[in-house]
């Protein structure tokens, strides 16, 4: 069983940061960002509410939807963006100050997972104020897909592009539980 079943539930944070180090999860979680512009936080926030509360409520789910778009392009996409662009100048790995380039995109990367951990914070925060809403007799790993297809609805994409990686993602959490 991996750590984040035995995270505190009450921590996102710790949950995602378990959850993303399991066999596979990264990537998928990746390829959902780099090719269907998925916000991987989103994702994790639907799989840790199922796992730890149930089904999210849909004004629940839009408030953290749009807390993320503001908070994405405030905070998170414009760190992204500088990192990879100094990732991708293959020219300036040839400048003299090459080493601190590569340490200035390292400082850069620590900044945008401090504001991923900052929109963790606030999901966690937004879902306290919500009571849970835990369907009795549904399994936690239904009650995550319909988490997540709520949240592919509202964000204007088709299930069956993304189904593959989200599945995948799924079928981690469950057999985590199954142990």
């Amino acid at each position: 069983m991996y750590s984040g079943m035995n995270a505190n539930p009450n921590n996102f944070w710790q949950y995602s940061v378990a959850f993303y180090r399991e066999p596979g999860i990264a990537e998928a979680c990746l390829k959902l960002q780099s090719q269907h512009g998925f916000d991987v936080n989103l994702v994790l926030f639907c799989i840790w509410y199922g796992l730890h509360r149930g089904l999210l409520p849909a004004p629940l789910l839009q408030q953290a939807l749009d807390f993320s778009q503001n908070w994405n392009a405030l905070g998170v996409h414009p760190l992204r963006d500088a990192r990879t662009m100094l990732k991708r100048g293959t020219h300036l790995q040839s400048l003299s100050s090459a080493a601190d380039i590569n340490a200035l995109r390292e400082s850069i990367k620590g900044l945008e997972l401090k504001a991923e951990q900052i929109q963790q914070q606030e999901l966690q925060h937004l879902a306290a104020a919500h009571p849970d809403h835990n369907a009795q007799g549904n399994p936690q790993v239904d009650m995550m897909q319909e988490n997540l297809k709520n949240l592919c609805e509202l964000s204007g994409c088709e299930w069956q592009r993304v189904e593959p990686q989200l599945q995948l993602i799924l079928e981690s959490v469950g057999k985590a539980l199954a142990e």
